[in-house]
């Protein structure tokens, strides 16, 4: 994978499982020892647009 995304994560005994909120994006999992997972930051506010 490439690029940027906003995840949860979950520490498991494996590594770190990556969860979107958008079903339609299935979890996964990432090794301990994986070189493809960068943490670069953390989300600290969320603004959704009321509809109606």
């Amino acid at each position: 994978m490439s690029g940027g995304y906003v995840k949860r994560l979950m520490k498991i005994l494996t590594g770190i499982r990556v969860i979107s909120d958008n079903p339609v994006y299935p979890a996964f999992e990432v090794s301990k020892n994986s070189e493809y997972l960068q943490i670069i930051g953390k989300v600290r506010y969320v603004r959704h647009k009321i509809q109606g």
